[in-house]
Parts: structure tokens; sequence; C-alpha cells
């Protein structure tokens, strides 16, 4: 089973169609027919492509053990290039974008993008499932140690003028789509750097700088007022 049946699978299982429908369709994906041909099924026929599926499933999606790894799945490993588009990647569920993440984290050549993740679109799910799932695991562990930088601190009632500026900031639609690329500049900056090699720098070092710049920004607002 390729990525993108396994992906297409998915979204039958969690369609809203009763259980022969989704049955019926999943054997459409998976062994090229159409629903017409599907519906002219003997039932002992429809069993037995029933049971190929039951077999198929049992049988698991974990990567074969002669397969070297082709993916980081360690989060703290990546770049700070490759985390925020993972992050952009996983506003979605993470199944829709398996191939996108897949792409992001593959160990090759990863100059192209689009090419690759369409690769990765007609790989062997077994080759890459297991290892992007631990890849979105470490990653999400890597974002909760660092949650102070993605969550807002709580104020006094003084400075609720100011979270409320701050909130309105969030929501501008610059934050919500160059939030990222801002963040890089500032650690550039920081740095001295190019916005490129911004973008190349190991991620925890990345935001362990934005840790700092949020701190300085925290600590000079509050001896301006």
């Amino acid at each position: 089973m390729t990525l993108q049946q396994f992906q297409k699978v998915s979204q039958i299982k969690e369609s809203l169609f009763d259980e022969t429908d989704k049955i019926g369709l999943i054997i459409c994906e998976l062994y090229g027919l159409t629903p017409e041909q599907v519906d002219n099924f003997t039932s002992k026929k429809f069993l037995k492509y029933v049971n190929k599926i039951e077999k198929l499933f049992l049988k698991g999606f974990t990567k074969p053990f002669t397969f070297f790894q082709r993916f980081q799945t360690d989060a703290t490993k990546i770049t700070f290039g490759q985390f925020i588009e993972c992050q952009e990647w996983l506003k979605q569920p993470p199944i829709e974008v398996l191939h996108l993440v897949a792409a992001s984290i593959f160990k090759g050549d990863r100059s192209n993008h689009k090419k690759v993740a369409d690769k990765m679109l007609n790989t062997n799910v077994r080759v890459l499932l297991d290892d992007c799932m631990k890849f979105i695991d470490s990653l999400s562990k890597l974002i909760d140690n660092y949650k102070t930088l993605f969550e807002s601190e709580e104020v006094e009632e003084e400075d609720l003028q100011e979270l409320k500026k701050k909130s309105k900031l969030k929501k501008h639609p610059f934050i919500q789509y160059h939030g990222w690329e801002f963040s890089a500049t500032q650690v550039a900056a920081h740095n001295g750097i190019t916005l490129n090699k911004a973008y190349e720098l190991p991620i925890i070092e990345a935001l362990n700088n934005l840790v700092f710049l949020k701190h300085k920004q925290d600590y000079e607002q509050q001896q301006s007022k």
C-alpha cells in the first residue's frame, strides 16, 4: 500500500458512509476497481476481498527491519528551517500531510521539496509511517519543552491593556502568515547572519535565541514602565 492509498483509506474510514460502503470504497482504492465493479461482486468474492484487507491491516505498517533509516526522527536534530516547514504542515491533521512532513525530514536531497513529497506519496507506507509518527511525537515534546515561547504569560491587572494589544497583534494577518519568517529575521539579526543562514541553524540554538530575545523584550518593557 502506498502512502497516498493509506491517506485515502484513512479518509474513507473517517467518512460518514456506512461500514459496507466504506469497505467497498477501500476495495476500489486498493485494487483499482470501480464502484460499479465492486457492486457486481458476488457475496463470496466480496468476502474474499474483505479478508485480504483484514490481513493487510493485521500485518501492520511497521517499517521492515532490513530498511535503513531514511528520515530524521529526532526533532532536536533538525534545522530551524525544517522546524518551520513542519509547523506549517502540521496545522492540518498529520495523516493528510504525512508526505509533506516526510519530505521535510528526509535525510537525502531535499532541495526540491515538492518533488520529494510527490515521491513519498508513491512510497510504500511501511517505509515511512513509523518514522514520521516518531518524529511528530518528538516534535510535540520539543515544543512542550519551549512552551514559554508558545504560550501567553499571566499578567497583572494593570498590564491588561498591553495584553489586549498583544492579543490583537497575534491575530493580525502578518503574524498569521509570516510569524515564523519574522522570528527567523529576528534570529538572523541577533546572530548577524543572513536569513538563509538562520534557517540552517540547529533548532535548539534557534529556539534558545528566541527565548533570549523574548526575555530581553520583556525586560525592556518592564524597564520602560
